[in-house]
C-alpha cells in the first residue's frame, strides 16, 4: 500500500496546517502536567482519511494506527510528543509552553499490518506560535491510494 496525496487535498491540509487559529477547543480527553513545568497552550486538531477517488476510509481500511504529533519549540530546544489512535480522527494534546514550534504530524502503519513499528504513511510540518490557551489546527486530510 502506498500514500498518494492528491495536490487538492495537499494544499488544503497544507494550508490548514499554516494557517493559527487563536480560539476554539476540539475533541478530546483532560491535559495533564507535562514534566517540567505547568504550561498553559495546548494544541486541537482533526483529521480525515480518504481514498484517490474522494471517498472516506476508516483508518483500518488503510492500515493505520497512530497519528503522532511532534512539537519542538524553537527558543527552548525541547521537543513534546502527543500520540493519538488514528480512527479518532482528532484529539488535544498535553498542555505546551507558548512559544514558537516547529509541528510534525505523522500517520503510521499499524505494526500488525505492516510488521514492523516505524512504516510512515504521511508526514506534514507546519511553524506555529502558541499562545496561552487552545490553538486550533484547522482540519486536514490524508488521502491514500
Amino acid at each position: 500500500m502506498r500514500f498518494i496525496r492528491s495536490p487538492k487535498n495537499y494544499l488544503a491540509g497544507l494550508v490548514g496546517l499554516l494557517a493559527l487559529a487563536g480560539a476554539g477547543c476540539g475533541g478530546g480527553g483532560g491535559h495533564s502536567t507535562r514534566s517540567g513545568g505547568t504550561y498553559s497552550a495546548y494544541i486541537t486538531l482533526q483529521w480525515n482519511v480518504y481514498d484517490l477517488n474522494g471517498v472516506a476510509v476508516t483508518c483500518t481500511d488503510i492500515g493505520a494506527k497512530d497519528v503522532v504529533v511532534t512539537s519542538f519549540n524553537v527558543a527552548t530546544q525541547e521537543t513534546f510528543t502527543d500520540t493519538f489512535a488514528c480512527g479518532s480522527l482528532g484529539g488535544t494534546t498535553d498542555y505546551l509552553p507558548t512559544g514558537n514550534y516547529d509541528l510534525t504530524i505523522d500517520i503510521y502503519g499499524d505494526p500488525a499490518v505492516y510488521k514492523n513499528n516505524n512504516t510512515l504513511l504521511d508526514e506534514l510540518k507546519s511553524s506555529q506560535t502558541l499562545m496561552s490557551g487552545p490553538n486550533a489546527l484547522p482540519g486536514f486530510s490524508f488521502q491514500i491510494n
